[in-house]
C-alpha cells in the first residue's frame, strides 16, 4: 500500500492581542508585499531538476503552483504559503514528496527553514514599523456600519 500523496501549506500567524482590529490598509499592504514576495523567492529555487525521458508537458507543476493567501481582518492575523500541485498522470497532490534525490531531505522542509529561520524576520521587522507607524499617526480604521438586515440582537457601538 502507497503513501497518501501530500500538498504543502505553510501558514504563519502574528497574535498582536493589543490590536483588537482590522489591519490598516499600509499595515496589510506590508503582508501582501511580503507573501507576494515569498512566493517569487520560493519559485526562484524550486528549479533544477533533470526531467529525462519525460514528457514536457507534464513537468513544472509544483514550481507553477505556489500560492499565498492573506488574512488581515481578525485575530490572529496570517499567510499562508501553500503548494496544491496535482500530477499530471491521476491529478493527485504530490508536492510534499518532491526532493532533489530519493533520500534526500524534502524541498518544502527547506522553504519552510528558510521561511522561518530567515525570512519571517523580516516580514515581522516591516509589520512592526507599519503598526507604530500607524499608531503614531493615529490612524483610524473605517467606521462599522451596523447590520440591520438580519434579525437579532445588535449592539449599536461603531468600531474603528
Amino acid at each position: 500500500m502507497s503513501a497518501p500523496l501530500m500538498s504543502v501549506e505553510i501558514t504563519t500567524t502574528l497574535d498582536v492581542p493589543a490590536i483588537a482590529r482590522r489591519l490598516f490598509p499600509a499595515e496589510l499592504k506590508v503582508l501582501r508585499t511580503h507573501a507576494a514576495q515569498i512566493v517569487r523567492e520560493i519559485k526562484a529555487k524550486w528549479t533544477g531538476w533533470k526531467y529525462l525521458g519525460r514528457n514536457l508537458a507534464s513537468v513544472g507543476r509544483s514550481r507553477a503552483a505556489w500560492r499565498s493567501k492573506v488574512q488581515g481582518t481578525e485575530h490572529p492575523f496570517s499567510f499562508t504559503i501553500e503548494n496544491e500541485a496535482r500530477s499530471y498522470y491521476g491529478n493527485k497532490p504530490y508536492s510534499a514528496y518532491v526532493a532533489r534525490s530519493k533520500g534526500a531531505e524534502p524541498e518544502h522542509v527547506k522553504v519552510f527553514k528558510w521561511l522561518v529561520f530567515e525570512r519571517m524576520v523580516k516580514v515581522e521587522r516591516d509589520l512592526t514599523d507599519a503598526i507604530l507607524k500607524s499608531i503614531a499617526d493615529g490612524a483610524k480604521g473605517p467606521p462599522k456600519k451596523l447590520n440591520t438586515s438580519t434579525p437579532g440582537a445588535r449592539r449599536s457601538a461603531t468600531f474603528s
